[in-house]
């Protein structure tokens, strides 16, 4: 088994005969694990995912198998699939029923289900890193609060390997759904900075997983056609419109950022790309007056824009601000940049449930996190590898994160919503 079936030249159909093999000497682990291997070097064909079902019904699975019937219909629906797929509901329904069409209506409503619970908004950082130098953000490299060595140290990008794993666990457990969930490949770095951007997006395409990203635009991205299928939107992070903004800020050539826009939506336009491109515009005191210039730009490329406020990003960033520990020279200068005359007055509604509570966070170790806005080298940042959990593991660990309490007692977790629900009007 681990000669033939570990080989490079390995084949789908190597595979499937092994599998078969196995089955003939009713050695179900075995034909289970070969399964596993079909699934880990093939999972953009359908037979892999019909093979792993069977397998999963054998190994007495039964809700994990239709869950891969289902996404092997998904790809391509045969009549030996639909057929599978009855075969197991009839091992989940408690009711036994030989109207095989009946079966499939019904099992095929369970996925429905499953896809309803899923999360759906997903995000998962794929870059630790970024090469921006923002002073209100903990990735920035001149944030007004600093940043350790270790913290920095510890960066890194997903492993390509270990993100398609995790993703293969995502779906087959239904915490994200092919039908309902976007992911997000960023949290606090820049994804474009990976080395195997395509990888990844390939990893998603062929799984029939929706994506987004957000980007500085710092870098020029050309893309395959065959990875912009499933692109949902793309947005460009920006902080003014001026060379002294980018300055200020992001610390990059304002006039290579426009010229990089330009050519991006261009060169993914031709590819085929008709999701949408967004500006998201951070608005700072010194950046007011630059607006009405950034939605020219916009509206010429003809791509969307908003503007929301600047604002602190991160857990203990701004906790320091709420509770009064900020050291005087970064309040100083937070206060003269950003927009803060309203923070103080922002009242948390007493039954507000914070939205962070559906939101799926992962970081670049493919670590569940409790929300967007936990750091790095806080106690109980991660709360363990997310491929070893389960849809319910998720749910109950996000809803008992240690942190979640004091930021509701102090109001933070309404901080954001009341941010966005504070966003500028279109120019």
């Amino acid at each position: 088994m681990e000669d033939r079936g570990n080989s490079s030249t390995t084949t789908l159909l190597d595979l499937v005969n092994l599998f078969n093999e196995m089955l003939d000497e009713n050695d179900f682990n075995n034909a289970e694990r070969a399964s596993c291997l079909l699934l880990e070097r093939f999972s953009d064909q359908y037979i892999a995912w019909y093979v792993r079902a069977i397998a999963l019904r054998l190994t007495n699975r039964p809700k994990e198998a239709l869950l891969a019937i289902d996404h092997s219909i998904w790809l391509h629906e045969t009549s030996d699939a639909l057929a599978e797929l009855a075969r197991i509901w009839q091992i989940l329904d408690s009711h036994f029923r030989t109207d095989q069409e009946l079966n499939q209506i019904l099992a095929l409503s369970f996925c429905r289900e499953q896809d309803a619970n899923a999360y759906k908004n997903v995000y998962f950082e794929v870059s630790g890193v970024c090469n921006a130098k923002c002073p209100y953000c903990v990735t920035g490299i001149n944030c007004i609060i600093g940043r350790n060595i270790e913290d920095i140290s510890a960066r890194k990008f997903v492993d390509v390997d270990e993100f398609k794993f995790t993703i293969n666990h995502l779906i087959t457990n239904s915490i994200i759904s092919r039908r309902e969930s976007v992911v997000q490949l960023y949290n606090w770095g820049e994804p474009c900075l990976h080395p195997h951007f395509e990888k990844l997006l390939s990893i998603l395409t062929e799984n029939g997983i929706r994506y987004g990203f957000s980007t500085n635009c710092s870098v020029l991205k050309e893309l395959a056609p065959s990875v912009l299928t499933n692109l949902n939107q793309v947005t460009f992070s920006m902080p003014g419109f001026s060379c002294d903004s980018y300055n200020r800020i992001h610390g990059f050539d304002f006039e290579q950022i426009k010229q990089n826009i330009t050519n991006m939506v261009e060169l993914w336009r031709k590819s085929g790309y008709r999701g949408s491109f967004i500006i998201a515009y951070h608005v700072y005191q010194f950046n007011i007056l630059e607006c009405e210039a950034a939605a020219k730009f916009a509206s010429e490329l003809g791509i969307g824009i908003s503007f929301v406020h600047a604002s602190l990003n991160g857990y203990n960033l701004l906790r320091s601000y709420f509770d009064d520990t900020m050291s005087r020279d970064a309040l100083k200068k937070c206060s003269s940049e950003l927009i803060t005359y309203f923070y103080k007055n922002v009242k948390r509604p007493a039954n507000y449930r914070c939205d962070q509570f559906d939101y799926l966070v992962i970081n670049e170790h493919c670590e569940l996190l409790p929300c967007c806005g936990v750091e790095r080298g806080m106690p109980l940042y991660s709360l363990g590898k997310i491929s070893e959990m389960t849809l319910e593991q998720i749910r109950d660990k996000k809803l008992n994160a240690q942190y979640c309490t004091k930021c509701a007692e102090i109001g933070m977790d309404y901080f954001g919503t009341a941010i966005l629900r504070r966003a500028f009007g279109r120019f």
